[in-house]
């Protein structure tokens, strides 16, 4: 194909694409969020509808799907969008005003990874207990072990700040539902924090 025949081709499928994100079956909005995330990363910022200031607020979007396989998947897709998508979820957690959607992006927080770590423990004082379900989920998935190297890397100030949040997070979990699990987490990072000093 030449290069006009091709931009060509890569346009109608994303426009069937984009169409099919409103099909009423969740099967089918799930799979078409997660061709667009493959699409978009092979595309290297260089299809339109694809770059990253037109995609990430159209995935953006899906995070209040009725159905949770549809924001789950535009979730990860987000994660896997790299420092943008990064962001994009961590404003979501903190600062949107629907719990749903900041449930959603705390669970798509789990594959951003480690580093996302204070952001995950500043999110589970949401008022919110689906949100702090969906976080600490996260964090728990994440695992203490893969928190703990990636705080190796980063400064004292970080693990005290890390440190500080898992005091704080711990003197109130009682009031989060089935919290004993995440409440265990939290113990066995504040303690292996406190040997790394």
């Amino acid at each position: 194909l030449t290069s006009v025949n091709s931009h060509s081709l890569i346009d109608e499928v994303a426009d069937c694409l984009f169409s099919a994100s409103r099909d009423r079956v969740p099967l089918v909005r799930q799979q078409v969020l997660s061709t667009l995330g493959q699409l978009a990363t092979r595309a290297e910022e260089n299809v339109t509808y694809l770059r990253s200031q037109s995609l990430l607020p159209f995935l953006y979007s899906f995070l209040k799907d009725p159905e949770r396989c549809v924001r789950d998947m535009a979730a990860k897709v987000l994660a896997h969008t790299g420092s943008r998508g990064e962001l994009v979820l961590v404003e979501g957690v903190l600062q949107d005003g629907h719990a749903v959607t900041r449930a959603a992006a705390g669970y798509g927080l789990r594959f951003v990874g480690p580093k996302c770590i204070r952001t995950l423990l500043l999110a589970l004082n949401d008022k919110d207990p689906h949100v702090c379900r969906a976080v600490g989920q996260s964090i728990e998935a994440i695992g203490v072990s893969n928190i703990i190297n990636s705080l190796k890397d980063r400064s004292p100030e970080v693990r005290k700040s890390v440190l500080s949040s898992c005091h704080e997070i711990l003197s109130i979990i009682s009031l989060v539902p089935n919290s004993n699990s995440l409440s265990k987490t939290l113990h066995k990072l504040e303690k292996a924090i406190q040997q790394m000093e």
